[in-house]
Parts: structure tokens; sequence; C-alpha cells
């Protein structure tokens, strides 16, 4: 699996090189004759920006909007506002910076390469200061005296050490936990399928996103029920151990989703926020895996939309039994829906979780075998989505660098149901951890057990 260097130059590869040019005077205003107020900076010029070896490479165009191969000049098109600020087209066809300039770079030979930055300064402009960084580490200081080209290079290694370590121990922990479901599968004879994020890196890409701790796989209904006997005989909890909606503690709802633990080591990223889970502290700070049913969907489109609408309706009232919902934003639900799920909270404290857990159960496979399934268990506005059957069938066997990974029989067309044109990458502001603490997916769970 992709880990250390490999790991670090495939994220930055797909999520992009957050780069942050600045220019300040050497000398206060006055002191350079000037009036306070006024500039007679008129622009450095970038004249080249990227890996060495891009150089003289025309730009290509990409699937990622968010972000550059390099920035040359001439540039063939207008830096895009959303991923450029600061950057503007001078008559001669050159791109001159700002004082604040920032863009995104994604280029793949850049972590091998480093960065190769081509400046020129203008004859108007005074003494200036020049700071690069990316992801917050300070690359560059130089002072620039006088007019001329200046060239610099720059590694671009042990940028964002934290968020590198912990992805490399997200993938080893996911490579364990895959390639031991993998194996408990193949021996009782239950398919199961990569779906979701990793299955849009697969597709996409050719491997799991780099930036991904959440790995979500589908098992059919029948599959599941054998994989939670064969649980019992091959996982004793120590290293390995399934986790159900019924085994989060009494009375403790954290969504209908069973998930797949590795117990042998703990890891910076939380799945469960210690609020939410008080009564089962031993699975604090694991990996898991997310384990989504297959069940049997009505083939009438009103009929599955009624009966998706009860299994959203009953989550609600499980909600009741969520300890710490309160105590958190929640950005998904629009006012009006969180007042609706206020109000189901209240009556659903008042019943037995056990109960709605089998009413669920009952709610959800109560199709006979038809054309369409859909993923039961999965987060609420996912539960509505409905798939061919066909579409999952015989699972296809992909390599991801050793690692044996399934795939829905007809993938592409699960990906563009769920998801619509899933090759087009997400905001550069998506492209991180959704469980590591600090990232924008997740609040921190040592704050949010604090305010608990």
């Amino acid at each position: 699996m992709h880990t250390g260097g490999t790991l670090e130059k495939d994220l930055y590869a797909l999520r992009g090189y957050c780069l942050h040019l600045s220019f300040s005077r050497t000398e206060p205003q006055e002191q350079a004759g000037l009036t306070p107020g006024a500039s007679a900076f008129t622009g450095i010029r970038l004249l080249f920006c990227g890996a060495k070896g891009s150089a003289g490479i025309p730009l290509r165009p990409l699937q990622d909007a968010y972000a550059y191969t390099h920035l040359s000049s001439p540039f063939p098109e207008e830096p895009d506002p959303a991923v450029c600020s600061g950057l503007r087209r001078m008559p001669d066809g050159t791109l001159a910076c700002s004082y604040e300039t920032s863009f995104v770079l994604r280029d793949s030979a850049l972590a091998e390469e480093g960065l190769t930055l081509l400046l020129e300064v203008p004859e108007t402009a005074p003494a200036l200061s020049v700071t690069l960084t990316c992801e917050g580490t300070l690359l560059l200081s130089e002072t620039l005296c006088g007019p001329g080209r200046r060239a610099f290079i720059v590694p671009l290694t042990g940028i964002c050490p934290e968020l590198t370590d912990y992805l490399a121990q997200s993938r080893k922990l996911f490579g364990l936990l895959l390639t031991e479901f993998d194996r408990v599968c193949a021996r009782y004879g239950i398919p199961w399928y990569l779906i979701c994020g990793g299955l849009i890196g697969v597709m996409r890409d050719g491997r799991l996103l780099p930036w991904d701790d959440d790995i979500d796989i589908a098992v059919t209904r029948s599959g599941y029920e054998r994989l939670k006997e064969a649980a019992g005989v091959e996982w004793d909890g120590q290293a390995f151990r399934l986790l159900t909606p019924e085994d989060y503690g009494e009375n403790v709802f954290l969504d209908y989703m069973t998930r797949f633990l590795y117990m042998g080591e703990t890891s910076p990223g939380d799945l469960f926020d210690r609020a939410d889970a008080p009564a089962v502290p031993e699975i604090h700070f694991r990996f898991g895996l997310d384990i989504h049913i297959l069940d049997n969907a009505a083939d009438s489109r009103l009929v599955h939309l009624l009966q998706t609408k009860r299994i959203q309706l009953l989550y609600a009232l499980a909600l009741g039994h969520r300890p710490g919902f309160e105590k958190t934003s929640h950005p998904e639900y629009s006012r009006a829906v969180l007042l609706a799920v206020r109000l189901l909270r209240a009556i659903g404290r008042r019943i037995p979780l056990a109960r709605l857990l089998g009413w669920y159960s009952k709610a959800a496979q109560k199709n006979a075998p038809g054309r369409y399934v859909y993923l039961s268990n999965a987060y609420y506005r996912a539960i509505p989505f409905r798939f061919e059957t066909d579409w999952f069938g015989t699972p296809t066997a992909f390599d991801d660098d050793g690692l044996r990974l399934l795939l829905p029989a007809d993938a592409e067309r699960y990906l563009r149901s769920m998801y619509g044109d899933y090759r087009r990458y997400p905001p550069l502001k998506d492209r991180q951890p959704s469980h590591r603490p600090g990232g924008e997916g997740r609040k921190l769970s040592e704050e949010r057990y604090n305010k608990a």
C-alpha cells in the first residue's frame, strides 16, 4: 500500500499544493520618499512556477478545476479566481503578482523535484522581502534588491508532517482491516464491495483516495447475517471486533451502521466522539470499516420513497438515544428540520432503543428480491438511493499496491447513480480526512468531550 514518501506524493498530486506568495517593503514608505498610503509597486512577474521538469510543457486541461499542473508564462488561460488570487495578466502575456498571491499546484513531480520559482523584478519595484509558504509551512524568505530575474528551487518534502503521518498510519490500519475482512469473507463465501469515496478513488485515480480515512464497504443482507455468525468464530474482540448497532452500549445510538474495528492499536483519529459513546470507551481512537447492508428495494418508486422515509423517521427517533447530540452544531440540517428532529428525539427518548432498532430491521427487510437494492443502514441522506441489483452481482477484484479490493460488477453505473459526475474533483476544502482531529469534517473529539 502507499505509505511514507509515496503517500505524500500521492496526496499532493491529487489534493494540490496550496501556495501563498507574499511581498513586503524592506523599508517604511517615508524612508523610500513615498507619500503614506501610496504605492510605486507595479508587480513582480511570475515567469515560471512548478516542477523543473514541467518547464516548456504546455498546460494540459485538467479534470480537476481546483488546481494547475504548473503556472508559467505564457499562460494559455486566465488564472481561475477560484484557486488563484493576486495574479493578473500583463500586456506582454506574463503574469504579475500582487503583494499577496495564492495559487494551487497539482504536479506529480513536485514531491520529487521540488518547486522551481522564477521571478522578474521590475525596475520600478522597491526593495522587497519575499516569503513563500505551503500548507502553513515557511519554505522561502528572501530579500529582492534591484531589478532582474531571480530563481529559487524549494524542496517540498515534509509539508504538513502531522497530516502525512496520520494518513500513513490510517492506510496501514486500513490495510490490516481490509486484508482480515477479505480473508474471513472468502472463507465463508461472503461477497463484499468497495463503495463510496474509496470506490471513487479506484475508478477515477486507480487507487484509494490518499486523503481518505473513512472506508465504506457493502454486503448483501444474507452476507451480513453470515458475517455476524463468522465474527463469533473468527474474532475474539482483542485484535478485531465487529460492532453492530446493538453493541454501542446500553441505550446508545450511533447510527444503524455496523463497523469492523481494529483493536490492536490506537490512532489520533476518532471514529466516535467520546461524548457520543460514553458506554463503550474501548472503541475510541480506533480505525474501522463502515459496513453497509444491501437490502432489497421495492420496484415502485412511491413505495420505496415511503419505506425509506419511514426508516429516516426511525433514525430521527433513535437520535433520542445519542448522547451529546445537543452539544454539537448540525449544519447538515436546516432550521426547520432541526426543530423537527428535536421533537422526534424527545419522543424517541421515551421508546427503548432495542425496540426502535427492531422496527428499523423489520422496515428495512420488508421487500422480496427484485430489480433494485438500497443501502438500508447508510447515512440517513443516502438511504433513499436505489440501485439495480445487477450493478453489484459478482464483484471484480482490484489490486491497490498489493491490497485486494472488490468492486461492484458495474461500478461506473453505481457511482453515477449516487454521485453524478463523480470524476470531478471535490473542492480543496473537502480533500482532507474526516476523522482526523482538527479536520473540517469533524469537531475535535477532545473539545466535544470537555463540553459534555
